[in-house]
């Protein structure tokens, strides 16, 4: 499905008072997803429970790939992920540790707690730095690749750097706001020079000479659009794309600049041709995506139709190649009365699915269902509608406020077939 790419001034960081009554959670929403700021890699910090919770440690073990690994000789280990709120429900941190037990042998019976196993050795693996404001300040591993945030007095994001190897910066973008908080440029710069090095780690940003490899450098309207994307090799722009809006702000247009080849320091386009064009109802919502031109090897036209809570339920796509249409997917999907996905049907060819979940890429049918707290407790996926092609399933226990501390996860190619592949427990301390 053709995904389209719109700026999404959403914060990224919770920051709400709550009572016993209220939830505890931090879900990261990416303010400029267009430019892949935070690339996904923050869901692991995701979470979401009932009451004032102070701390939630959660200890993974997968049975399978653990027996496996102690016929190899080799250390069996558990994942341990933990979480720290305030008492006000913003996020201080999260890290996850992978822990090495001991006596591991015992775990076939499924002991009554992965707690009252003991371990012998802890290794540090990522922690996700919040400073106790609700606005994420690093990202940190043993491993290098670490990443640092820097905000404006309002709180407003303005600078994130990426290093190498524990000591170089490998790249940094940073966000020029107006006096609204919206961007007016951003630049992604990255680093050829290798012997840039980290300062003291309260001081988050590089020092010294960079020679600039390449620069991905948007630009944004007074409305908060982004207008062009210039591409900059370190000394002159090579590529550059142009966005158009309607007056409703719908982007309807993208497209290059054909021929272009300059260091042109505003967002000034020459020859635009347009490669995709975009259709909108009077909701604003997305109705058809559709190439411009002649792609290769072929185009495409998709089409979209929502339900009254603005969620797709009909994909139509269509390749394009020259003359030629050929309808090639149509994917319906139904949730129930609280928004949660059921079913999702192909009635002509195929659709993605959670890849890390199935060990394949895509499927004609999945069904989905939960239990009264809102959990998932089956996931079915067919790649033919003849018979499933692998069902998991998860078995929870739940604590008097209604959160899970326990989750077994079954898989198999039927009901009757399903084995343990992985145990959750968690442990929650909760504000009075």
């Amino acid at each position: 499905m053709k995904k389209v790419f719109l700026l999404l001034l959403l914060s990224c960081f919770m920051q709400v008072p709550l009572s016993a009554q209220q939830k505890t959670e931090y879900i990261c929403r990416e303010p400029y997803k267009e430019f892949d700021l935070f690339y996904g890699r923050y869901n692991n910090a995701n979470i979401s429970l009932n009451g004032a919770v102070m701390s939630v440690k959660q200890i993974s073990v997968l049975p399978a790939v653990q027996r496996h690994d102690i016929s190899k000789g080799k250390r069996a280990y558990a994942r341990q992920q933990t979480w720290l709120f305030m008492n006000t429900g913003q996020l201080i941190r999260c890290y996850i540790n992978k822990i090495y037990l001991k006596d591991f042998q015992e775990y076939d019976s499924i002991p009554s707690s992965l707690f009252e196993i003991t371990y012998d050795s802890t290794e540090f693996v990522t922690l996700y730095d919040f400073g106790g404001l609700g606005r994420i300040r690093g990202v940190i591993n043993p491993y290098g690749n670490d990443i640092y945030y820097n905000y404006d007095e309002n709180g407003h994001l303005t600078n994130v750097f990426t290093y190498y190897g524990k000591a170089n910066v490998m790249s940094e973008k940073a966000i020029y706001l107006n006096e609204n908080g919206k961007p007016v440029r951003v630049e992604d710069n990255t680093y050829r020079d290798k012997r840039m090095h980290r300062v003291c780690p309260s001081d988050f940003g590089p020092r010294g000479k960079k020679r600039v490899d390449f620069v991905d450098t948007y630009w944004y309207d007074e409305r908060g659009n982004k207008v062009a994307h210039q591409m900059n090799n370190g000394k002159i722009v090579t590529k550059m794309w142009k966005y158009v809006y309607d007056s409703l702000n719908n982007m309807i247009l993208e497209g290059s600049c054909n021929g272009y080849n300059g260091n042109n320091k505003t967002c000034k386009c020459k020859d635009f041709s347009a490669h995709e064009g975009y259709e909108y109802d009077d909701r604003h919502r997305l109705i058809r995506d559709y190439s411009i031109g002649e792609w290769q090897p072929e185009g495409m036209d998709n089409y979209y139709q929502y339900d009254s809570a603005d969620r797709v339920i009909d994909y139509r796509h269509y390749t394009v190649r020259g003359t030629q249409r050929r309808f090639k997917d149509h994917i319906q999907t139904t949730y129930d009365s609280t928004g949660r996905m059921v079913k999702r049907e192909a009635l002509l060819g195929e659709f993605p699915i959670n890849e890390s979940i199935f060990n394949f890429t895509m499927a004609v049918l999945e069904e989905c269902a939960y239990d009264e707290h809102g959990n998932l407790v089956e996931h079915v996926v067919y790649q033919t509608k003849i018979k499933p092609f692998k069902i998991v399933r998860y078995q929870y226990t739940y604590d008097q406020h209604g959160n899970w501390v326990k989750r077994i996860r079954y898989e198999g190619v039927s009901r009757d077939s399903t084995a343990v592949t992985e145990i959750l427990e968690r442990r929650i301390e909760y504000y009075e």
